[in-house]
């Protein structure tokens, strides 16, 4: 089994073993699993891990290198999990006690709000609760979504149905578009520019509508 990573300088917890087994002892030779190393503009480091040693921990060595060690077997456990458990699951990350600026388009429907030394205002002057604008805020940032598509097979329509662009003190801005409902109620939606959607189950749109009305005042 071989796995390949990009932009890791190196690995961590291993600890030298005073009487080190021969390779084929240590199941090395071959290794039960090979990882590679990719760092830009050096030469690539295969790392090969063995059989079990007590204690959770496995028999490592560094491709070329004589010397064997012992690493923490959870650390492998990680490494061989699949592409798709590396992904992050929502639509953004994002602080938002920095947010200071939140334009959401929601089907046909706008909602423009800033946030300035007395709190959340929107674009006609009105105050609003703040619990609400963060409740949305976390509704439409932190909620997870159910399934993952890498690579879509379908055809998006060029104007999404869900729109956000929120803005931080920080200076990380954030903008989310969104596809949906479909018939099972879900949602679809990504940063703007990436590739993978993200499948929200019926209660991210449900939440969303909902405080997306409150705070409209409808």
């Amino acid at each position: 089994m071989k796995i390949a990573f990009s932009g890791i300088s190196r690995a961590g917890g291993r600890k030298r073993c005073g009487a080190p087994p021969a390779a084929a002892e240590a199941g090395l030779s071959p290794p039960r699993t090979e990882i590679v190393f990719h760092r830009r503009g050096q030469p690539e480091a295969r790392l090969l891990f063995g059989a079990p040693v007590s204690g959770g921990r496995v028999w490592v060595q560094r491709d070329g290198d004589d010397r064997v060690f012992t690493a923490e077997e959870r650390a492998l456990a990680l490494a061989t999990r699949k592409v798709q458990d590396w992904f992050e699951t929502r639509p953004a990350i994002i602080d938002r006690y920095q947010a200071s600026d939140l334009q959401l388009r929601l089907g046909g429907r706008r909602l423009s709000m800033v946030r300035d030394a007395e709190g959340w205002r929107d674009d006609r002057g009105r105050r609003l609760p703040e619990e609400t604008v963060l409740g949305l805020l976390a509704a439409l940032f932190d909620s997870r979504a159910t399934a993952i598509e890498e690579r879509p097979g379908r055809v998006l329509p060029k104007d999404a149905d869900l729109f956000v662009e929120v803005r931080s003190k920080n200076g990380r801005d954030r903008f989310v578009e969104g596809w949906g409902p479909d018939p099972e109620g879900r949602w679809r939606v990504r940063q703007r520019g990436f590739v993978p959607l993200l499948v929200m189950g019926e209660s991210y749109g449900a939440t969303v509508s909902r405080l997306f009305g409150e705070l409209r005042g409808q």
